[in-house]
Formats: C-alpha cells, structure tokens, sequence
C-alpha cells in the first residue's frame, strides 16, 4: 500500500491553479471520475479529438465508462505555436509549443532578468560550513575550470538520480552518508518510476488516420472498480507510433510490416503506480559511478490492467494486441529518492522540500515524492516548487505573492 502523504491536498490546491496556468494546461474540469475539488475551470479548453478518438469516446461511453479529455500542456489556442504534428509525445518540440520546464519557466525568468544560466557545467558537490547546518557555496567544473559559487540559499533541481547523487558527493565530516542523511538513511531509497506499457489495438481492417493522438485519458480503473476490488491503474492515448519507431529497437522487423500496424492502431499508454521500497535505490560506488538498483513491484494490478484493456479493445474490433512494458532503461517520471515528510528519522526533507539538517538547502524536483501515485508527476512537481518558492521568501523575510483562491473559501 502506497504511504499517505504528509501534506493534504487542502494546501496543494491552490499551488496545483497557480501551476496550470504558469504551464498553460488544457483541459476540462468536472468530468473525470477522480477530479478532486477545484476553485475553477482549467486555464484552456480542452485541444479536442480528431474524428478516429471522438468515435472511440463514444464506443468507451456505450460500455459504461468515463473516458475524459487529457489534461496537456500545449501552445494550441488563439496566437499560440502548436501544430498538432505526429511527433508530440516522446519527442522535444521544434517550435516551443510544448509547455514544459525550458519553456514555460526557465526561458520567461531569463526575460526579465536577474538570473545567470551557466550551461555544460557539472556540479561537483556542496560545501558546507564548518558546522555543518548551512551549505556555504558549490563547487562546478566549467569549460575546464573548477569554481566555487557562494550564496545564500541552495536549491538543487537535478531529478530524482542527479539530486541524490550530489548530496552523496557532498559527504563530510558532519554528513559522513551524505547531506541529509544522518538521521534517516533514506537519501536515495524508494526510486519508483511507474509500470508502464505501451499498446497498440490493431485492426486488419481499417486505418487510424489521426494526427495528434493523446487527446484523452481513462481513470475507470484508477481505484478498486468493477472488474477488480483494488486499483490498477490509469489509460491515456499515446502520441501516433509510427513505422521508425517501432523499428528502432526491432531492426529485424521490416519497416514496411511496421508500418501496415502503425497506420491501422490505435495506440494508448497504461500507467500503473510502483510502490515505495527501501531496497529500490540510488547509490554512489567509490569511483563515483552511479548505481541504480531496482525490482519491479505492483506487477499483478498493472498485469490486470492490461488484460482489462486488451479485452475491451478486442470487443471494439481490434484483435491484435501488442505490448511493450517498459523496463528500467526508460527513465521518465523518475521519482522519490529523498521523500519529504515530518519526522526527519524516516525521511530526507520537511514539507517544505528543506533538507532536515541543513537551514538553506533545498531539493525541489521528483525527488520528494513518498508515493508515485498512477499520474504523470510533472504538475505536482511544479505546484510543490512554488509551496517551496512561498517557503524560501518567508524564511529571508519577503513578501510571499498571493496565491490560487484557498479551499477554505471555495
């Protein structure tokens, strides 16, 4: 069972509005079955289906479930960027219509100035006074060169790996396992990263002629439902595989074979949570090679998953079934090596994302997360980086903006 997590909702609620408008999320609120309390609609609407998916909606609709339009991050409304092109999912955007980290936050803070980007530098470690309790400056390699950053307050934002690996590197005297590490021994354990599985439905039959394919999700199975008395999991349509995709790791395969299935499936991602375990984890090995170390857990919720959805494609008139589960080697939504909570014996950071025995350092990426829930972490990433940003401007005495409308007034 999945740890409860030491923060409520109630207070994530309004950094979750803040978050969506910064990333300029579509959507439509109200109508997916697990959707918690909101103060109001999304900040666009949702992008739509093409014709091959609003059918699909309707055949889910005709069996019961609640199929909804996915929530995504695109420049697709009036004067925006997106083109709707095959190659959304899975791949950087030419044009900078995806609403991700580079072009939502860290490309408009460069605008308005007061911010110095240095790129191709790697962090060596973080150097603590001689106390122990404050981090006193960074030491980077840069174009050959060794330099020392000093500063006031230190944050790290580089994923679940690199964040932990840092504080590793940066053992001392006063943190002999590593920054944050001293009184839990949890810096590094309980990596989780999803089950998932990619799946086309093919028919022999008939093409899918669809563009843009990730317009919508299915949380039916989320929570113990109707086929199973325990959660398995969430479906979401997956960006339009194609002949060189589906060839790159199967070279033996002819193209041509792969492209008759591509262009007749209807391609959709399953999305199980893996559960927290301390003997998943990161570590450092003396040479300062990273190691990481994992065995799959929940495999029986995600199987029924799978099985579940197989068969409602095959009642749709897709008889061919292909799967791909994903191992270790696809590194997406990399999560939970230094989990936030209240008790600095089992876990890395306070709720605020402070390293418990350090007063100005900060973790603020997936890393924090005690749980990696059945979702795509990326908005609860940026709803806690700005609870955290809230935190830091209060600790050095700043006005903290006001956010989101409260729970408590909704």
């Amino acid at each position: 069972m999945a740890p409860a997590w030491p923060v409520k909702y109630r207070e994530f609620a309004p950094f979750y509005d803040v978050a969506e408008r910064l990333m300029g999320t579509h959507g439509t609120a109200g109508i997916d079955p697990l959707e918690p309390p909101r103060s109001g609609p999304m900040p666009y609407p949702s992008i739509g289906h093409e014709p091959e998916i609003a059918a699909f909606e309707r055949k889910l609709r005709a069996k019961g479930l609640h199929p909804f339009p996915l929530p995504i991050a695109i420049d697709y409304h009036d004067g925006g960027t997106c083109a709707r092109c095959k190659t959304c999912d899975g791949f950087a955007c030419k044009i900078g219509a995806k609403g991700d980290a580079e072009v939502r936050l860290v490309n408009p803070a460069l605008a308005k100035g007061g911010v110095t980007l240095i790129t191709e530098a790697f962090v060596r470690r973080l150097i603590t006074d001689p106390s122990g309790r404050r981090v006193d400056a960074v030491e980077i390699e840069h174009q050959g060169v060794t330099r020392i950053i000093k500063g006031g307050t230190f944050v790290s934002s580089a994923g679940a790996v690199n964040s932990t690996v840092l504080l590793l590197r940066s053992a001392n005297d006063k943190h002999k396992n590593g920054l944050g590490n001293n009184a839990s021994d949890q810096l590094g354990r309980n990596y989780m990263a999803h089950n998932n599985t990619a799946m086309m439905a093919v028919s022999p039959f008939r093409k899918n002629r669809v563009t843009f394919q990730k317009t919508m999700a299915v949380n039916d199975f989320y929570l113990a439902n109707k086929e199973k008395p325990y959660p398995l999991g969430n479906i979401q349509g997956l960006g339009k595989l194609q002949a060189g995709m589906l060839t790159a790791n199967l070279p033996i395969v002819p193209e041509l074979l792969m492209g008759l299935f591509a262009e007749r499936s209807v391609d959709w991602w399953l999305m199980s949570e893996d559960l927290p375990d301390p003997n998943n984890r990161v570590t450092l090995d003396s040479d300062g090679k990273i190691r990481l170390s994992y065995t799959p857990n929940n495999l029986k919720s995600h199987g029924e998953l799978v099985r579940v959805w197989t068969r409602i494609m095959r009642s749709l008139g897709y008889p061919i079934i292909i799967t791909n589960k994903m191992d270790i080697k696809v590194a997406m939504h990399q999560c939970g090596t230094a989990r936030f909570g209240t008790d600095p014996k089992t876990s890395v950071l306070d709720t605020d994302c402070k390293v418990w025995d350090i007063d100005n350092l900060y973790v603020v990426d997936a890393s924090f997360l005690p749980s990696s829930t059945g979702f795509n972490p990326s908005l609860t990433i940026v709803a806690q980086a700005l609870r955290t940003g809230d935190a830091i401007l209060k600790a050095r005495g700043e006005t903290v903006p006001e956010a989101a409308p409260s729970m408590a007034a909704m």
